[in-house]
């Protein structure tokens, strides 16, 4: 991608063939989980928003597509997000694999949640 894209549909647009369906995949579960998200570009990347404030972000690559920050949790929810941790905060699903959708519905409501209680 050489232009900063100006919405999330460039950003789409702009991807590699072989990550965008997974991304608009992962973009489309995260509106799943959390229907009255707002999308904008922050730091050239998508980021979704609920009540003002940003909640998860998604980044895409030539291998994987990631979403952070994604904050520690209670031990259930490390236990079942541990295996896609990659660094402090992000979380990673390979492009070669199907993309855990219960696991994201769960990480977005756990963000998304972040959000409500700090409003």
């Amino acid at each position: 991608m050489a232009a900063k894209p100006i919405s999330v549909d460039a950003y789409m647009a702009g991807l590699p063939d072989a990550a965008r369906p997974t991304a608009q995949r992962l973009r489309a579960l995260i509106h799943a989980a959390a229907p009255e998200t707002a999308e904008a570009i922050r730091y050239g990347m998508p980021a979704f928003q609920a009540e003002g404030a940003t909640f998860i972000y998604l980044g895409a690559w030539t291998r994987h597509v990631a979403v952070y920050p994604i904050y520690r949790g209670e031990a259930d929810f490390e236990a079942k997000v541990a295996p896609f941790r990659s660094g402090k905060d992000s979380v990673r699903f390979d492009l070669d694999r199907d993309l855990p959708e219960d696991l994201i519905a769960l990480i977005v409501r756990a963000q998304r949640g972040r959000v409500a209680r700090a409003t």
